[in-house]
Formats: structure tokens, sequence, C-alpha cells
């Protein structure tokens, strides 16, 4: 019966005409990489901004702060509802508000009611909206039961704080929503400048890419023997398996979660804090809460070169480019450092084999293993040990912008590298400021030390002279521009980035994984008498398999022959099939029939020379009657 498909298709996987199969490569640069930005205030001297912007002191935001002050706490939290631009840079909470009420509208119900309970207002109708039936309905049909909640309004509550809001506003300070490293918005608040501070800051763009490096085995976790003949049971319990440990384990090199992304953020906040003096508030206030329209990773601080100027940052005398850049660079390494080493001390597995009973919580799984020692006289020794992971993260410059900030929101001014001159022309008196501000800026990116001490240039200046194909006698002018090194890429352990590495670090951390490994003992557990039994026992044994082995040769002997005799055989035949052939042939050439048949017969049937059949001469002569 014929199986072919009525509907050939080609096989879903299938190498190419005359290709190969692809190698399994074991180094593959599987990396993880994290954002970060550090500030550095440029040493700008007073004089050389315009006087506009050290001198103003009226701000439309700060004179809308000053109406809302003279309402009591119910208009305050009324104005909050409806005027966003009372928090700075609302657009941060505005993303994750709509995030969130997408992601409710499609939960179920008891997922709805759980948010609802969490939230910070609880109003009549989510009262009445908890007391409805328990089915799993979907919100689009509680929202139709209540059609007065507003989904977006009880998430507006999770992220918005009215009551402290109204307090903070009351006060004076200006709220600014900015985006941690977890992607959770969050809500500073920033003092009123007693005047108007100029400060040019240069936005240093890092990337922290962390790599698999070698692996093998760490401490030992656990030992135990095996008597001879002994089975036991042992049960294996990593920290993933609780979630309490779980969470306090993660960390972002190799779990990442909100809850590691935000202990980092906080190690790294008081890292800078307490290196720079700098606090976050006091770096959004430098920076307007700049965050280029989304999240920046993380926020290593504000400093300042040289002592004094405009930048007004924390600052040490003399201190240069590179120094500030290594000192942020050093807080965020040693973080990180900090965070991992706190996370791998979590990450601990036990192995029990005291007891093969097994009780375990909703939260907990474990593998249970059962384990035999077959020898008969020595011990199993067994030794398990933690499998160690090794990261190396390199931290590189990838990219570089500017912000101008003087205290008053409506300063802010954030732009790239090849826009620098324009926005120093906006802030400075004149062009020699603008030269030489600029020319200063360039000095520090076209030196800039890596980890190895080598000073490189992170710039490159561009140079343009665009023809006219329409009036080519028109001779246009050239131009020219500054921009990131072109092709700029650095290599450490064949791994290449796009930027200048300004640290590597090498870290180990535990994983949940175990290697074990059998020892046998050398002390024998028998006495002479039953180490005769046992050797009895292997030269029965052994004997029986010669016994065994002898048969086998006898049969393998009889086939041999069987199969000479039948190849003799064959032969024999193959000879008689060629006689019989050419006797054919021989006898198909006689034309005489009656000799024909004398000849036939004599061939192929036995003798029989009598007269009835004419004779067929296979007798002599002397021999007939």
């Amino acid at each position: 019966m014929d199986k072919t498909s009525c509907n050939p298709k080609s096989p879903f996987v299938k190498l190419e005409d005359n290709g190969e199969a692809s190698i399994l490569n074991y180094n593959l640069p599987q990396q993880t990489t994290y954002n970060s930005v550090s500030y550095v205030g440029l040493n700008i001297r007073k004089e050389l901004f315009k006087k506009e912007q050290s001198t103003q002191t009226q701000s439309t935001y700060w004179t809308a702060i000053d109406e809302i002050k003279q309402l009591n706490t119910q208009g305050i939290k009324e104005a909050i509802k409806t005027e966003n631009n009372l928090i700075q840079n609302f657009a941060v909470l505005d993303k994750n508000i709509k995030l969130q009420a997408t992601e409710l509208s499609s939960i179920t119900k008891t997922t709805l009611l759980n948010k609802l309970q969490q939230a910070k207002a609880i109003s009549p109708e989510l009262i009445q909206l908890q007391a409805v039936r328990n089915d799993g309905t979907k919100i689009a049909e509680v929202k139709s039961t209540l059609p007065a909640v507003n989904i977006k309004d009880v998430v507006k509550a999770e992220f918005i704080d009215d009551d402290l809001i109204a307090q903070k506003l009351s006060k004076g300070l200006m709220p600014v929503a900015v985006e941690r490293f977890s992607k959770k918005p969050e809500v500073l608040y920033i003092p009123r400048p007693k005047e108007a501070k100029p400060t040019l800051s240069m936005v240093l763009h890092l990337k922290m890419a962390s790599y698999l490096g070698d692996y093998g085995a760490g401490q030992t976790v656990k030992t135990f023997s095996l008597l001879p003949g002994e089975k036991t049971t042992i049960t294996v319990r990593s920290y993933q398996h609780d979630e309490t440990k779980k969470e306090q384990a993660q960390n972002v090199l190799d779990s990442y979660s909100e809850s590691s992304a935000d202990d980092l953020q906080n190690t790294v906040e008081k890292e800078t804090q307490f290196t720079t003096g700098s606090s976050k508030e006091e770096t959004t206030s430098k920076t307007g809460g700049w965050n280029a329209g989304g999240s920046i990773g993380l926020n290593l601080g504000f400093l300042s070169i040289g002592g004094g100027g405009g930048g007004q940052g924390s600052n040490t005398e003399g201190s240069t480019f590179n120094s500030s850049v290594q000192k942020q660079v050093s807080n965020l390494v040693g973080s990180v450092s900090h965070h991992v080493s706190k996370a791998d001390s979590m990450r601990q597995v036990e192995v029990n084999s005291e007891s093969s009973s097994l009780r375990i919580n909703e939260n907990e799984e474990t593998i249970v293993r059962e384990l035999e020692n077959i020898n008969k006289s020595r011990v199993l020794n067994f030794v398990f040990r933690q499998l160690l992971q090794e990261y190396f993260s390199i931290t590189y410059l990838h990219d570089v912008s500017f912000v101008y900030y003087n205290g008053f929101p409506e300063s802010k001014r954030t732009v790239k590298l090849a826009q620098l001159p324009e926005l120093l022309r906006e802030i400075l008196v004149d062009e020699n400021a603008v030269n030489e501000i600029k020319n200063q800026v360039y000095s520090y990116l076209c030196s800039i030390y890596d980890f190895q001490g080598t000073a490189s240039s992170f710039i490159e200046k561009v140079e343009e002279k665009l023809g006219n194909c329409i009036n080519p006698e028109i001779v246009p002018p050239t131009t020219y521009y500054v921009r990131k090194r072109k092709g700029l890429k650095q290599t450490y352990n064949e791994k290449t980035v796009d930027g200048i590495i300004l640290d590597v670090t090498h870290r180990v951390m535990r994983t949940p994984s175990l290697v074990v490994d059998a020892l046998l003992g050398q002390g024998e557990a028998l006495d002479c008498y039953n180490q005769n039994l046992q050797g009895s026992a292997v030269e029965a044994a052994s004997l029986n398999n010669i016994n065994l082995q002898l048969q086998n040769e006898g049969i393998e002997t009889s086939l041999i022959q069987s199969k000479a005799r039948l190849d003799i055989e064959t032969q024999q035949w193959e000879q008689e099939k060629e006689r019989i052939s050419q006797a054919m042939k021989i006898l198909g050439e006689i034309p005489d029939s009656l000799e024909k048949a004398k000849l036939y017969k004599k061939i192929f049937s036995e003798c029989c020379d009598v007269s009835q059949s004419g004779g067929c001469g296979c007798t002599n002569a002397s021999e007939k009657v």
C-alpha cells in the first residue's frame, strides 16, 4: 500500500544543498547589560553665564505653587488631580499608570480585588465592588456592574499619594517624578532655590555588560558514607525553593527582578551619598530630574570638577575630570559587588541524609534521591559540592550628553554632543566664552583613561564639504562637527564593546546546582573467612563464564563447518548447472531428432541400452546378448 502523503512538505529543518551542519559553540557572548549615568559638573566661572541665567528670580511653576499653597488640604488634592504639571516629569508616572491600567484590563476579578484592597483610597464604590460575587469575572463585566469605578484612577492612587504631595506642596517643595532602576516611578521633593545657580553638567552614559566566565566546584556542602550493602534516601533543597530566600538571593547578574533592582539602586544611593556627600535629591536639584525621556538606569550622583565654580557639587580641591569619572565608576563597581555578595550569601543548598521523611510547606520543593552501596566489603563515601559560576563585568563609556539647569524648571536644557555649541551660545555671554568651555569639554573627552591606564579619545572632528550638483560653480563652505569616534571599540577577554572600557571586575557566585563525587573506602570490612567465601563465589562465577564461553565457541565452530559444507555444495551445484547448460546448447545444434533424443537420453537418464529403445550405446558390444 502506498504511504506517500497527498500533501508533500519539506522537513522542518534541513541543510542547504552542499551545506554543512552547524558546530556547537560553547563560548557564545551571552551578556547582561545595564545602564547607568554619571553627572560631572563643569567648572564654569559665574561671569561667563548670561546675566539672565544667574539673576532669574521668577518662575511660572513656583508662582503656581505659591497660589496652590493658599488652598486648604482638600483644595490642594483636587488641584493635583486636575493639574498634572504640578508634578515635574509627570510623564514618568503617567507611563506607569497607563501600563498598570492596561494590565488590569485583562486580569481576573480575584486579582483585581487584591489590587483594589492595596489602593490607598477606598471609596464606597470599591467596597461595593469587593462585595460582588467572586466568580473570576473579567474586569469588563465588573466595570459594567459598577460603572462608577475608574480603574485608571484606582491605579493612579497607587503611584500618587495625594496626601503626601499636598503636604509637600504646602511647604513649598517641588515634586519631581523619576524612574528607578527597577522601572518603578518615585517622587522626590526639591526645595525652592534661594537664587539661580546655573550649572552645566556632562552626562556620562555608562554600561555594565556581564558575561559568563569559568565554572567549577565550590565549597563542600555535605559528606556522608554508606556501609556495605546499605541504602539511603537523601533530599536536596536549594534557596530557590523557598520564596523568601529566593528573593533575597536574587541579583542583577543572573536573576534580575524588581526587588534585586531596587536593592542595587538603594546600595548605589548609599554608596554615592557616603563617598560624594550628594543625595539623590541634591542630584535632582542640580539636573532638574533629567531622564532623557525615559529610563536612564542607575544614577551615580553628581560631582564637579575642581574646587568651586558653577557646579556647586561635592568636589575635591584639584580634582580632575578623569578622577571624577573613576570615582563614580568605583562607586558603581563597589555597589554591584556589595549587592552580589549579599545575594550570594543567601545561596545555600541543603543535602539531608539523616532521615528519609520529607515535610515541605506550600512554597518549598525538594529533590529526593535514593542511593545504594552495592559493595560487599567497603564503605562508599559521597562528597557534595556546590557549583560556582564566574561572571566578569565590563563597565564602559557608551555615550555623552549635556544638561543645563539653574534651579528653575523653565531653564532645563538637554542636548547631545553635536548640539553642545548651540547650547553654549544660548547660556554663555559671548563666542569667546563658548570656545573656552567647548574646548575644555573637548580636552576632557580626548583623553579618557581606560581600565589599563591608557588615554583614549572618545570623540573626533568630522569635516563636511557638500557639493552643489545644481550650481557646481558655487563653492560651498566647509563645516565641521564633533561626534563619538566612529568605530570606537575595545576588547577584553575576546568580548568587544562599543566604547572605552573603564573597569573590569570578576565575580564568582554560587548556583543552585550540585556536583557529587563518590570515593571508595580502602579498609576491608570482612575477615579472611568471608573474604575467601567471596573469592570462591567470584571464582565460581568466572568458571561458569568460561564454560559458557567454551559452549559458545563450540557452537560457533559448528556454524563455521556447516557454512563450509554449504559453500562446497553450492560450488558443485554451480558446476552442474554449467555442464547442463553446455549440453543443452550442443543438443540444440543437432538437426536429427532421433540422434538428439538418443543423446538427451544418454545425458539426462540412467543407462537403458535395450532394443526397444533403439539402443543408446551406453554398453560395450561384448556385453550385449
